[in-house]
Formats: structure tokens, C-alpha cells, sequence
């Protein structure tokens, strides 16, 4: 085992994982074959392993698959004034339930937008929600969309966190998808990966605005506990490109 074998070697079983052919990593593109410290086994290159943050895909289905409470803290919500994805997590931050809502398309805007802020109170009630998180917007093509979409959350902010006292965070696509892995060049490419990652953990279908929510929810709860140094710390160490998009 040359040095280079052995640092990875090292700062991995620091992880809890071991590599069982660490003679065969020569490259980023060499095969390597992990195992977890609760057994599960995962082959493919070092630079996708890494890319991926050496993640077990299958302890985070277990994890996910042992429900801790069925009381909820935080809503999730990809909102917008047609349909808007939501996800419930608990104060683990393992996902309850999750759904969408479709406001009523015929009528106007401020009635829509009403209709919204009633099913966000209903699903607070129902789940005992202590904390709001809502996608952040990023102007697009489109600016008529992007300027409702301001509205929305500005009207979304004032409501809940002024008037109802509830916290609300908001962050970018781009940041949650970095923290869950989910990657791709376009638009549709990163949409498709969102899905693929809940089926893959869940084992179920979802809906595109509802899998957005969930998997901004994870990032909202992981930040939870961290000071906004930190977190802006992290948002800095982005790449050039991401960083751009926040």
C-alpha cells in the first residue's frame, strides 16, 4: 500500500468505512468497493464515490424507514400560485408525509394565493409545524413568473413569520440539491435527478414539486443547529458557478 492508498484508506475507515481493494485505487477513475460500518456495500469509481461525499445510500433508506415520531416540526414548501409541493418532517428530520396542492386556476391571483395560505395553516395544524421552510426564487426567462413568485413569498413571509410568529428560512434549488447530491446540466436534468433520488430512497413515486420540498426540507433541517457564519461559510465554498445561480 503506496502513501496515497493509505491516506484514503485512513481518512475513510475515519468515516466508518473500509476499502476492501485499496491496491486497485491508482486514479479517479479507479473502481473501488466500500463497505459501511453497518455492512452495506457499494462498487463504483473514486470519483463518484467522492463527488457523492462517500454517502451509504442504504443506511439512508434504513434511517429513513424507522420512523422516530409521527409528530411533525418542520413544512417544506416549493410554493408557487398553481401548485405547490410540500413535505412534512418530524424533529428528526425524517420525512412524515409529504403532497401537493393545486389551487383553483379560474380564480384570480389573491384568491389563489388565499387558498394556499389555508392549506399551509391546515397542514401546520394537523402536523404541530414549528418551522416554515420556502424555496428561495432565481430569475429565469420568465419575469412575469419571477415577480408572482416574489409576491407569493413576500406575501408567504409577512403572514406566517410576522403575523403567526413562525420561522421561516429560505434557501436557492441550488443549495439543497448540492447537500443531497442531485446534479445535472439543464433544468429538466436536474428535475429528473430530484425524482430519481426519492423513488430511490423512498421507494415510491413522486411529483416534482413535492420531491423539491422534501429535499429542501433535508437541507433546511441540517442547517437548523449552525450558526449563520457557517452557513455562510458554506455557501462561499460553492463553486463559482453555483455560487452565481444562489
Amino acid at each position: 500500500m503506496n502513501n496515497k492508498q493509505q491516506n484514503l484508506y485512513n481518512l475513510l475507515a475515519e468515516r466508518g468505512f473500509e476499502i476492501t481493494n485499496i491496491e486497485d485505487y491508482k486514479n479517479a477513475d479507479s473502481l473501488l468497493s466500500i463497505v459501511c460500518s453497518m455492512g452495506h456495500r457499494q462498487t463504483d469509481t473514486f470519483n463518484n464515490l467522492q463527488k457523492n461525499n462517500w454517502e451509504c445510500i442504504e443506511c439512508i433508506k434504513a434511517e429513513e424507514k424507522q420512523i422516530r415520531s409521527t409528530r411533525g416540526y418542520l413544512l417544506s414548501l416549493d410554493a408557487a400560485t398553481n401548485t405547490t409541493g410540500w413535505a412534512v418532517l418530524n424533529k428528526y428530520g425524517q420525512l412524515i408525509k409529504s403532497g401537493y396542492f393545486t389551487a383553483d386556476k379560474k380564480l384570480p391571483l389573491m384568491r389563489r394565493i388565499n387558498q394556499l395560505i389555508d392549506e399551509i395553516e391546515r397542514l401546520i395544524k394537523e402536523y404541530q409545524i414549528e418551522i416554515l421552510a420556502i424555496e428561495d426564487i432565481q430569475l429565469e426567462y420568465n419575469t412575469l413568473v419571477f415577480k408572482t413568485l416574489a409576491m407569493l413569498r413576500g406575501i408567504l413571509f409577512y403572514h406566517f413569520e410576522y403575523e403567526k410568529g413562525i420561522k421561516v428560512y429560505s434557501y436557492g434549488a441550488d443549495m439543497w440539491r448540492s447537500y443531497s447530491n442531485i446534479r445535472g446540466t439543464k433544468r429538466e436534468d436536474k428535475k429528473e435527478a430530484t425524482l430519481v433520488r426519492a423513488k430511490l430512497i423512498y421507494e415510491r413515486d413522486f411529483e416534482e414539486d413535492e420531491a423539491d420540498a422534501l429535499f429542501l426540507g433535508k437541507y433546511v433541517y441540517s442547517q437548523l443547529d449552525k450558526p449563520e457564519e457557517e452557513i455562510k461559510k458554506y455557501v462561499l465554498s460553492k463553486s463559482p458557478n453555483e455560487n452565481k445561480k444562489l
